[in-house]
């Protein structure tokens, strides 16, 4: 395999939080934290739209409202602290392992594995980038093993 001068042995690998890393919604443990009815919630979220149109405002973004309606929750003033607490609850989805055995090492300990990227130093880095609640991913178990969130 021929060197080039500027070589990249650092991959990004990237993922998303929500129905990737866990099987729903990461919201779903701070209603439970909270004691919110979810459905209420995202059906107050939903009717939002309609509210900004007849004020003459377009909304494009679902997680924009979402985001922005987060605060009208009972007792959310505590919000990043009781993120952090609702991400622990995090549950991962099944076919995610984790802890020592995960995909995070796994994937770096294959590459150093394999003959064919011996000379190349390959280097994953993992990261999650997400419009939603950073502080749920920063207490999920998944924060310890990625590089940023």
């Amino acid at each position: 395999m021929p060197h080039s001068l500027l070589r990249q042995t650092t991959t990004a690998v990237i993922r998303d939080f929500d129905k990737t890393r866990i099987p729903g919604y990461m919201e779903t443990p701070i209603f439970g934290h909270l004691d919110v009815d979810g459905d209420r919630f995202w059906r107050e979220v939903d009717g939002r739209p309609a509210f900004y149109r007849e004020r003459g405002l377009e909304i494009v973004s679902r997680d924009s409202l979402y985001l922005s309606h987060m605060p009208t929750l009972r007792a959310a003033r505590a919000v990043p602290r009781t993120q952090r607490r609702a991400g622990a609850r995090v549950r991962r989805r099944a076919r995610v392992p984790s802890g020592a055995l995960g995909f995070f090492p796994l994937l770096g300990d294959e590459l150093a594995r394999r003959a064919e990227y011996a000379d190349v130093e390959i280097g994953p880095e993992h990261y999650i980038v997400g419009s939603g609640l950073r502080q749920v991913m920063l207490g999920s178990a998944t924060a310890p093993h990625v590089h940023g969130v």
